[in-house]
């Protein structure tokens, strides 16, 4: 007993003492301004010479302390000041001892969180209408201001300017003073910036560089997207397994992801998180297509070892696979998701990341979070706890669908489709051309609607099969082209050395 007292009482110590060297580097009233011409994101030479420590020191050197609080401010229960020294803060909480993960991560990112109070948060307020425990979640650079801003109106005029839910700006590096200013004069809502814990974004130490390398030369050849890209894969890992622990996250109930560069194309005139909690749903998407087969090699053979050693059983994951137990390619398309946080949270999404993340394969190969988002779906969720969203008109890049006239016309849904959208393909302009993507062959909305889950139950025994079908594929299993892998990893080493 006398141990355990004189434990608590240590850790106790501790903590206060870590509190007091933190009060001691933080300064009063000490907001920063950062400079945009001077306070850019570094370009890759930089960041290959530049230490942290310099890094911080450049940030340091650009950050204006003057008061615009008036725009800007501290969110409840997160510390209030700046630090004045970034290296010293950095090395403190490294080193000390928390009590959890998440007290970790909120020290961490705490000088860069800045919040501002929009112009409607009051109305939003007084008109009693109850929101649900939900936002706008969106992860962009400061260069993509441009885009993110014309994503955010055209939510703005569908849909939020009538609920005013609240966004969370995240990023792997500090926003700069002119993004957070064009952004919150886009919206009434509550807007908060934030960085990301440093442990979500970077790639993790047992990651073999050089092999990693090797893969992203021979997707490169082959002209796959985001092939050489480190940072796509960091950010495809970190929406796999990382946004939903993000401290400012941690009191919501769901979340809807928005990308720059995006289209709503008819109006919203209903609470779609309101709509999913009131209905049990747990996962909604708009664009059902398949990924390419060579960014996600292994991944069907790891879900099916994952769904082996605990015993999966599904009324949905057979929609993934074709009749011989490959992976049919079919997912999601997350960069428009609204989705259940306790969900991403549950036991089993969070054992079915950490057995994905321990291959390495985010970095070895290219998976997306698309695929991972809709396999755990597959696994862990009923076809009846997913949503299509079929009301909703949506464009990202060249992809895009919306409702057909007569759903609209029913259910007094108010769109506008630019006129280079079309319903089929006319190759009127093949080039400026864009095709309602329910219609086209890569699409697998028919598969969802046409699916019966009592009549598609995924048991052990799918498993078994599945596995034993996968053998002789270029998946996990295979064996007898292990000397074929050795020879083509030698050829790609001489090649990036």
């Amino acid at each position: 007993m006398y141990k355990d007292r004189e434990f608590l009482r240590r850790k106790n110590a501790e903590k206060l003492d870590f509190r007091i060297k933190i009060n001691k580097l933080l300064k009063e009233n000490s907001i920063p301004n950062y400079k945009s011409k001077e306070f850019n994101d570094p370009t890759k030479d930089q960041i290959s010479l530049e230490t942290i420590e310099q890094q911080e020191f450049r940030l340091e050197k650009t950050i204006n302390y003057n008061l615009f609080l008036k725009n800007f401010s501290r969110l409840p229960n997160w510390p209030t000041k700046f630090p004045s020294n970034l290296t010293e803060y950095r090395n403190l909480v490294n080193k000390s001892n928390f009590s959890s993960k998440y007290e970790q991560w909120k020290f961490e990112i705490a000088p860069w969180i800045w919040h501002h109070k929009g112009n409607g948060e009051d109305n939003a307020q007084k008109n009693g209408y109850i929101r649900q425990k939900a936002a706008f979640v969106v992860l962009v650079r400061n260069n993509e201001y441009d885009s993110i801003m014309h994503s955010m109106r055209q939510l703005e005029d569908r849909f939020n300017h009538k609920y005013t839910y609240p966004y969370i700006f995240l990023n792997n590096k500090p926003f700069t003073k002119d993004f957070m200013d064009f952004i919150s004069k886009s919206t009434n809502s509550n807007v908060t910036f934030a960085i990301i814990p440093k442990d979500h974004w970077e790639v993790p130490d047992p990651i073999n560089i050089k092999n990693a390398q090797i893969s992203q030369k021979q997707m490169a050849a082959k002209g796959i997207p985001y092939a050489d890209s480190t940072s796509y894969r960091q950010m495809c890992r970190f929406n796999s397994g990382f946004f939903y622990k993000h401290p400012l996250l941690a009191d919501l109930e769901f979340y809807w992801r928005l990308e720059p560069d995006i289209d709503f194309y008819c109006d919203i005139d209903y609470d779609p998180f309101k709509m999913m909690k009131d209905n049990n749903k747990k996962y909604a998407f708009v664009i059902f297509l398949k990924e390419i087969r060579e960014t996600v090699t292994s991944l069907w053979d790891h879900t099916l070892r994952f769904a082996k050693e605990t015993k999966i059983q599904s009324n949905i994951f057979k929609m993934f696979s074709t009749e011989d137990g490959k992976y049919n390619m079919c997912h999601f398309w997350s960069n428009f998701e609204i989705a259940s946080l306790d969900f991403f949270r549950s036991e089993e999404y969070e054992s079915y990341f950490n057995y994905l993340d321990k291959t390495g394969n985010f970095f070895y190969e290219r998976w997306g979070d698309a695929p991972v988002h809709s396999l755990a779906a597959g696994l862990f969720l009923d076809k009846d706890e997913i949503i299509f969203m079929e009301d909703i008109g949506y464009r990202h890049d060249k992809f895009a669908r919306w409702p057909d006239v007569n759903s609209t016309l029913h259910n007094s849904v108010k769109c506008r489709i630019p006129k280079n959208i079309v319903t089929m393909n006319k190759n009127e302009d093949p080039v400026n051309e864009i095709l309602n993507f329910d219609h086209v062959p890569d699409s697998c909305i028919r598969l969802w609607k046409e699916y019966n889950p009592k009549k598609n139950l995924w048991t052990e025994y799918h498993t078994d099969l599945a596995i034993e079908s996968n053998l002789d594929s270029n998946g996990l299993f295979e064996k007898k082209n292990a000397l074929s892998y050795i020879n083509d990893r030698r050829r790609w080493l001489r090649l990036i050395n």
